[in-house]
């Protein structure tokens, strides 16, 4: 039970109870000590108030005495009034003196004033039946009962005087206690003060300077050590564990990073190193078919956007390009695939100037544009056509590159797959990986899922479209 109230040791808890009973202790104390000294200077007062009234007695006695002479004399209703009024008030004195003495003597002299004034209002009634006898036992009451004051009087005196020293001594001895309980009170608020700075002040500062270590991504700061009390103890504990937590997942994260980032390059490498064996095979075709017919400037033509896609294409992917120098490379892809197909298959081109020198992620719109031609247009016996268009979006954020063809028109399965982000089936002229890849490769250089759309329109025409940040860059 007491430490359910109380609290585990070194606890919070504990600490602040023990501090509040003790002090509610202490002020038990000075209160009581207060109260025995307003009741001691209460009681004194009252002593002295005693001796006062003593001599308002004696003043009622001879105020008692005189009237009764002046009406046996005068024979005035108002000097009878007046002694009356005396004799009454002489009562109420020897009340309150009777409530406060504390001497025994003095008690039994006010029972003795008490016994003479019972048989006054017979004397005062005789004076007004012209019994002048009556006056004298009044006068000789009254005289025997102001000695009976003037003894009560001094007997008050006496005890006051002998019960003053030892009042005193008993006052002193209570201001010194007051003032020890103060001294402790006091004592206790400081202890209680550096209490409060060591066991929750001080584990509050380190446990806000930890986390301020692992917000900051520090996770190889020494673990936090409070040590003052469960609860701190406890909380260090949990931030600790929670340190160990996020490091082992931050490496973990870091680790799948890493292979996600080995997998892209190698995906890329893939791509960058494919040759596709199907379109050089029909490309050289074409070009000896063309050296036999034509003169050579159009064969050096063939060969020129050959080397240079070929030059494109093995770039480092790490190697920066603009939105310009893709499309140079669709540009000589066209050129190559129209002296392929003739008028089978149509190219075209809308390019606006504006957002032409946007720096973009390499290999992201030709293996597009190819797959346009090979997963679609080839097959068809004329009437084909790939357009690429490349302009801004209408809030000038992007920079929108549209693919369209309208030959073998995607799957559902396939819209669903490339959303998915699984591998995309394919007819195996190409490696399979050209869609798939700039998909996630636009995912990785931006951090984004929402750079790019694959839609089939009408159940007629293909559309890719790739939305480039233009404020943005590629990583």
């Amino acid at each position: 039970m007491l430490i359910r109230i109380l609290g585990e040791k070194n606890s919070i808890k504990r600490f602040i109870m023990t501090f509040s009973l003790s002090v509610l202790l202490l002020m038990s104390i000075f209160g009581a000590i207060s109260f025995l000294q307003i009741v001691t200077t209460r009681h004194y007062d009252d002593m002295l108030q005693n001796i006062v009234s003593i001599e308002e007695g004696q003043r009622l006695t001879d105020e008692l005495k005189h009237s009764a002479e002046k009406y046996a004399e005068a024979r005035k209703w108002p000097d009878y009034v007046q002694a009356q009024t005396a004799r009454e008030s002489l009562d109420g004195i020897l009340d309150r003196i009777e409530a406060v003495s504390m001497d025994r003597s003095s008690l039994l002299a006010v029972r003795s004033i008490r016994e003479l004034l019972e048989n006054m209002d017979e004397q005062l009634a005789k004076l007004r039946s012209w019994e002048y006898d009556g006056l004298f036992q009044l006068s000789e009451r009254c005289d025997n009962a102001r000695y009976l004051l003037t003894r009560i009087q001094m007997l008050e005196a006496n005890y006051a005087s002998a019960a003053y020293p030892r009042m005193n001594r008993y006052m002193v001895h209570l201001t010194r206690t007051a003032a020890v309980i103060l001294f402790l009170l006091l004592l206790e608020a400081v202890l209680f003060c550096m209490g409060l700075h060591e066991q929750i002040y001080e584990p509050i500062q380190r446990l806000v300077s930890g986390v301020q270590e692992i917000s900051k991504g520090n996770f190889q700061c020494p673990d936090i050590k409070v040590a003052k009390s469960k609860e701190f103890d406890y909380l260090a504990e949990e931030v600790n564990r929670m340190k160990r937590d996020l490091s082992s997942l931050m490496e973990t994260r870091e680790e799948k990073l890493n292979a996600e980032r080995l997998l892209q390059e190698a995906q890329f490498l893939a791509l960058q190193s494919q040759v596709n064996p199907h379109f050089l095979f029909n490309v050289l075709g074409a070009t000896a078919a063309t050296a036999l017919e034509e003169g050579a400037d159009k064969t050096m033509s063939i060969v020129e956007s050959i080397s240079q896609m070929l030059r494109y294409s093995l770039r480092s992917m790490k190697t920066r390009v603009t939105l310009r120098d893709e499309m140079g490379m669709v540009e000589n892809y066209f050129f190559l695939q129209n002296q392929r197909f003739g008028d089978r298959i149509s190219f075209a081109m809308e390019l606006d100037e504006a957002v032409l020198d946007v720096p973009i992620p390499s290999m992201t719109v030709q293996p597009i544009v190819e797959n346009a031609v090979i997963h679609g247009c080839e097959k068809m016996e004329s009437g084909g056509w790939v357009r690429v268009i490349c302009r801004p979006d209408e809030e000038g954020k992007y920079a929108v590159v549209t693919v369209e063809n309208n030959g073998g028109v995607i799957s559902d399965t396939q819209i669903q797959c490339f959303y998915a982000g699984q591998s995309l089936p394919n007819s195996g002229k190409t490696t399979g990986i050209g869609l798939g890849n700039v998909r996630d490769r636009m995912r990785y250089c931006y951090d984004r899922k929402d750079l790019m759309d694959c839609a089939a329109v009408h159940g007629k025409i293909n559309v890719v479209t790739l939305r480039y940040p233009l404020s943005g860059r590629p990583s």
